[in-house]
């Protein structure tokens, strides 16, 4: 029986951008037994996600060989690394299966952030959740052409309703607006978010601004 590993330890959207890949594999080969890699703060991106059998959770401070330990126990047929970091390259040495990974086209996104210069204009650059399949083309999957998922628990649905409901929200149309990155490269710049939510409000729409505590002096 195939199982599959998937790494990809960070970050919130980079995880997210990885399930398309997720269902993918699992309409390819239903019987594959498909195990998700991630740090442990990051798991409930995933663990809900009907199509994985089971999520593998890197311990804060846990050394990268224990981990490795724990995921030879699942006898893996393959591994995916979704990240490219030297973490994943540690597990890649340390666990046994044939790997694969994907094209990061680091010095084409380095030319763009430091000197404006594109390098990417030769060809059109494929999205980067389907450039993810790069690492899965042994296995014969190719993107669905559907979006990314965030599955939900029935509890932590139940949370939010109960949080809407409190704050008079449960039948207004709400828009998420999350502002805030952890690289300021990554940030659309703020006139642009206070011009899409006035534009939502008035198209009806109740802009709501989402992120951590780093982020409240931006909201």
């Amino acid at each position: 029986m195939l199982c599959v590993l998937l790494v990809r330890f960070s970050s919130i959207g980079d995880i997210l951008l990885t399930t398309p890949l997720v269902r993918a594999l699992a309409r390819r080969h239903p019987e594959a037994k498909l195990v998700y890699v991630t740090k442990r703060a990051m798991a409930p991106l995933v663990a809900d996600n009907p199509h994985l059998a089971e999520v593998v959770t890197l311990e804060p401070g846990e050394p990268i060989r224990l981990l490795a330990r724990r995921l030879r126990a699942l006898a893996p047929t393959h591994g995916l690394d979704l990240h490219g970091s030297v973490r994943s390259a540690s597990l890649r040495l340390l666990v046994r299966c044939r790997w694969s990974g994907y094209r990061k086209r680091k010095l084409a996104r380095t030319l763009l952030i430091a000197t404006k210069l594109d390098a990417y204009r030769r060809r059109a650059p494929s999205p980067v959740a389907e450039r993810y399949f790069e690492a899965a083309r042994r296995l014969d999957t190719r993107p669905d052409g559907g979006p990314p998922e965030f599955c939900l628990g029935s509890g932590a649905t139940d949370r939010a309703a109960q949080w809407l409901a409190e704050r008079g929200l449960a039948e207004a149309r709400l828009a998420a607006l999350a502002p805030g990155a952890a690289h300021a490269t990554k940030r659309w710049p703020v006139a642009h978010w206070s011009a899409l939510a006035e534009r939502l409000g008035a198209a009806g729409y109740r802009p709501v601004v989402v992120g951590g505590p780093e982020d409240r002096g931006l909201a």
